[in-house]
């Protein structure tokens, strides 16, 4: 089973305010998505983690993270959630801008400069070069017409990453996806929330 880290919206969120901050303008989405891809990925290399912790997924127009491009769809279908609408607005049909200040303390200084990085290198092509250059990547694979989830394991092994790295990986994913279910039960006043009872 392929490794699957727990998706964070607020890191989406913040990922792409700092793209939309960097560009000045609005993007369009398989622009976002693409940058913020390969940010993702950039990170999953770097220290076994990526960013957002969507899911990767092969498109005919190339690699994309598939919950961040639904949540862009909302937006522009004026059916956003509640974190995108208060940060992003729809700008035409095909893009979003910024919606107020941007904010980025979801993400850590690693995760800012990844962006960054991605921006500095990537920031100025179109969507068509963009396209190809996800296309050129290892993992990508022709979906025909559909979609294929790549598994971070996936890139890692494209990557000439060891089993050990890959194991690690792995175990990472399982973690955090295990402390986000917790976190999701205390939330909905189930689980363990009776451990947290004053004492009589």
């Amino acid at each position: 089973m392929a490794a699957r880290f727990p998706f964070r919206e607020d890191k989406a969120v913040a990922g792409l305010s700092l793209i939309l901050k960097l560009s000045g303008s609005a993007r369009s989405k398989g622009e976002l998505v693409k940058l913020l891809y390969l940010a993702d990925r950039a990170t999953l290399l770097k220290r076994g983690s990526p960013i957002t912790g969507d899911l990767f997924c092969a498109l005919p127009h190339g690699m994309i993270l598939s919950k961040t491009l639904n949540l862009i769809d909302g937006v522009l279908e004026d059916q956003p959630s509640d974190l995108f609408e208060a940060s992003f607005e729809a700008a035409d049909h095909q893009s979003i801008k910024l919606k107020g200040e941007a904010s980025f303390g979801a993400l850590s200084k690693l995760e800012i400069a990844a962006i960054e990085a991605v921006f500095a290198e990537h920031g100025g092509k179109s969507f068509g070069e963009l396209k190809k250059l996800t296309h050129d990547l290892p993992e990508y694979e022709d979906p025909e017409g559909s979609r294929i989830e790549v598994a971070p394991e996936t890139i890692l092994r494209l990557e000439g990453r060891s089993a050990d790295e890959i194991a690690q990986m792995a175990g990472r994913a399982q973690e955090l996806s295990d402390t986000a279910a917790t976190f999701k039960k205390l939330a909905m006043g189930t689980g363990t929330a009776e451990r947290c009872a004053p004492r009589p």
